[in-house]
């Protein structure tokens, strides 16, 4: 299989070369908005039956439950696939499209509970992985460092670029005929990879308009 690199753009340590900063940059964000703000009681009440009127507080309460400093199993992305389209932003498309690599079999079978940062992590060792070409090995370590913790990763300042490129490496990946020769337990894996990074890309601020944009960056890190 052949990946070709976006022209000008190297993924090479892309996190990694920033790592220092990034937890620079963490460690001064431990403060949230004060308790008597209405959005930080919409996220604190996302579990509940509490209406969440708008997207930033939608998101900000998909924030809070999966990606503050969680790192995302299987099952985690099958449940973020349904809240997203619980709160309405994505729609009957993109939902099937989620799902349509998602098996019925039973959790057990599936190895749901496994961190998907481990399964990436694993298979970047495995004999599998010692004919992918460059680009998508560099693309197997942004997305296990992604995954492992959305917010942190969030921090670089090229996230978007990476995320992008992760993505494209990714969806050629799923349709190589490499990707058909691997176990179904490892199919679905890569699945729930490419559904975990799409959904943080669509719910991305850069998806958002000024004013949303605002209210997002005002409420997203708690």
């Amino acid at each position: 299989m052949s990946v070709n690199q976006v022209n000008g753009y190297s993924q090479s340590n892309d996190f990694s070369n920033n790592s220092v900063k990034n937890q620079k940059t963490t460690q001064s964000q431990g403060v949230g908005a004060n308790k008597n703000n209405e959005d930080q009681k919409a996220v604190a009440s996302a579990g509940g039956d509490i209406i969440l009127s708008s997207r930033s507080q939608k998101l900000a309460a998909i924030t809070s439950e999966f990606f503050s400093g969680k790192d995302l199993t299987q099952l985690d992305v099958n449940k973020l696939v349904e809240r997203v389209y619980e709160y309405g932003l994505i729609d009957n498309n993109q939902y099937s499209k989620f799902n349509a690599g998602v098996s019925n079999r039973p959790e057990s079978e599936q190895g749901k509970s496994q961190k998907l940062s481990s399964f990436l992590t694993d298979f970047s060792k495995s004999e599998a992985a010692e004919s992918l070409d460059e680009s998508l090995t560099s693309s197997l370590g942004n997305a296990q460092y992604i995954l492992k913790n959305v917010n942190r990763a969030k921090e670089d300042e090229n996230f978007n670029k990476i995320l992008d490129q992760t993505m494209k490496e990714f969806d050629k990946y799923l349709t190589s005929e490499e990707f058909k020769q691997l176990s179904e337990s490892d199919q679905q894996s890569f699945n729930s990879v490419s559904n975990a990074l799409n959904i943080v890309d669509q719910i991305s601020p850069k998806h958002l308009n000024n004013k949303q944009l605002n209210s997002y960056l005002a409420i997203a890190k708690m």
